[in-house]
C-alpha cells in the first residue's frame, strides 16, 4: 500500500501542528528540527509569493511565550523536488528528558494551494549524515483539522469548503481513514497532532 501524506487543497488557513516526546532524544544534546516540504509537480501551485509562512518550535519544558519562531517565503524555494525549512534548534537537557517538543507551521493571509507536507526531520545539530536523522511523517489526519473542518474526501455534499482542507495523495485506505475522522469528531481539541511511541533514542 502506498504511504499517505498530507497534500493541501485550496485553503486560506494553513495550520500544521504536532508534537513528539523528548524521551526519544539523547539528553545533554543540541537538536535541530526541520519541516520537510515540496510543491506538487504538474499541478497548480499558487498563493506563496506575498506572505511568508511561520514556523514555531516549543522546546521541552517551555511555553508558547518562549517559542522559537521563524518566517520563510516558500516562493523563494522554487520548484525543487523537496526542501526543508527550519523549525528551530534546542538543547535537550538531562533533567528534562520527559518533556514534549511541539511544532507548528501556519499562514492565514492568502488563498493558496499545491503544498505537500512530507514530515518533520529532527537530528543532532552536529550530525550531517541523512541516515542519522529521525524522519517523522506527518499524519494526514492531524493536518488540516481546524475549528471542526474535516478532510475533503469525507465532507458531506454541499457542506462548507473553506478553512484547512486536505486530500490524500494515495487513498487506498478510505475505510480506516473514515474511522480516524469519526474518532476525531471534527474537534481541534481531539487532535493532538503527531504522537510517536517511545522507542530507541537518536
Amino acid at each position: 500500500m502506498s504511504a499517505e501524506i498530507a497534500v493541501m487543497g485550496e485553503v486560506k488557513l494553513l495550520s500544521v501542528h504536532g508534537s513528539f516526546n523528548a524521551e526519544l532524544l539523547s539528553p545533554d544534546t543540541k537538536y535541530k528540527v526541520e519541516f520537510v516540504l515540496r510543491f506538487r509537480t504538474g499541478k497548480h501551485v499558487s498563493g506563496w509569493s506575498k506572505n511568508p509562512v511561520r514556523s514555531v518550535l516549543i522546546p521541552p519544558g517551555k511555553t508558547w511565550n518562549e517559542a522559537i519562531q521563524n518566517k520563510v517565503n516558500l516562493a523563494e524555494k522554487g520548484s525543487q523536488k523537496s526542501f526543508e525549512i527550519l523549525a528551530g534548534e534546542f538543547f535537550n537537557p538531562q533533567f528534562n528528558s520527559h518533556g514534549e517538543i511541539q511544532f507548528h507551521l501556519d499562514e492565514n493571509k492568502e488563498w493558496k494551494t499545491g503544498l505537500v507536507i512530507k514530515g518533520i526531520r529532527e537530528r543532532r545539530k552536529e550530525e550531517k549524515e541523512e541516515e542519522r536523522a529521525r524522519f517523522i511523517k506527518i499524519d494526514p489526519f492531524s493536518y488540516g483539522f481546524h475549528q471542526g473542518f474535516i478532510p475533503t474526501r469525507h465532507r458531506k455534499p454541499g457542506s462548507a469548503s473553506n478553512a484547512s482542507l486536505i486530500q490524500l495523495e494515495h487513498s487506498e485506505s478510505i475505510e480506516s481513514s473514515a474511522k480516524l475522522v469519526s474518532q476525531a469528531k471534527g474537534s481541534l481539541e481531539a487532535i493532538n497532532g503527531l504522537r510517536v511511541p517511545a522507542t530507541s533514542r537518536v
